[in-house]
């Protein structure tokens, strides 16, 4: 069982039968980092997999992929006022010689922090490396970064494709928003 809600985004949550799970290989990820009951969660998920913006500085409201996230959007999650801010959302890469994913710190001094991928939920290691980013790529002397490809896991909820997931509890669907411009109302 899962909870979940309506497709639409509103609607009375209840917990759902899992009728499908799906495993997709070689996937390019991201990290995207969210703040809400006091704690900070970070989500490793596909460009294109669906958030529920609640609120945003841009005026949109509803589905929207997690490369289109921006810092301070208002996410649906679970607690009392609903909603979680977005701290971040950086692409991860892979650096050749450690096998680890690479994030992003600050984009001005070009710092990051290795990140291991393959436990139950990213853990953040204390290396940090400088790059130069270009694109999908970046290196540091001649190291070779490329975008991270990794397993991910979605599942579909009987009679909706609406869930919570992480211990916040943030709202996401398992449509693929890779269409009508990463956006795609239910």
């Amino acid at each position: 069982m899962i909870l979940s809600k309506s497709e639409g985004g509103t609607g009375v949550k209840g917990y759902k039968p899992v009728t499908k799970k799906m495993v997709f290989e070689d996937e390019l990820v991201k990290a995207v980092s969210v703040y809400g009951n006091g704690k900070v969660e970070v989500f490793v998920v596909t460009d294109n997999h669906p958030f529920w913006i609640a609120n945003s500085n841009r005026g949109y409201k509803g589905w929207t992929a997690a490369e289109l996230l921006q810092m301070n959007d208002q996410l649906e999650i679970i607690n009392e006022d609903g909603s979680g801010t977005v701290l971040y959302t950086n692409p991860l890469l892979s650096h050749k010689k450690y096998g680890q994913a690479w994030m992003e710190l600050d984009w001005s001094t070009q710092t990051g922090t290795l990140i291991d991928v393959t436990k139950n939920g990213p853990v953040f290691n204390s290396s940090v490396f400088f790059g130069d980013f270009d694109n999908n790529t970046c290196g540091y002397g001649d190291d070779d970064y490329q975008r991270y490809k990794a397993s991910v896991y979605d599942v579909e909820v009987e009679n909706c494709h609406v869930y919570y997931i992480g211990e916040i509890g943030v709202l996401v669907h398992s449509i693929d928003c890779s269409n009508n411009s990463k956006r795609r109302m239910c």
